[in-house]
């Protein structure tokens, strides 16, 4: 999936958590994924999005090192292959 693509799903959809609280889903480095209260916010909006699987795929597939996308930050989704989605 495109950049572009992605885009026109977003604008359809409308409103989605991270563009609602963008802050929420780009944190510091150097936090401890997986564990800090940011993430686990970060997921916990992730969860009420419709698009949460295609934002996953996006991250993917364009290899999107920063942020917490689909509900899983950088290093999560380091090892996952776009076929097991």
């Amino acid at each position: 999936m495109t950049w572009a693509e992605f885009r026109r799903l977003l604008d359809d959809v409308g409103e989605t958590p991270c563009m609602a609280w963008p802050d929420a889903f780009f944190l510091d480095e150097d936090s401890s994924a997986g564990t800090s209260g940011e993430y686990r916010q970060a997921r916990a909006l992730c969860r009420t999005c419709p698009i949460r699987l295609e934002c996953l795929e996006y991250a993917i597939s364009n290899d999107e090192r920063f942020g917490v996308w689909g509900g899983l930050t950088p290093k999560e989704r380091g090892g996952i292959n776009l076929k097991c989605i």
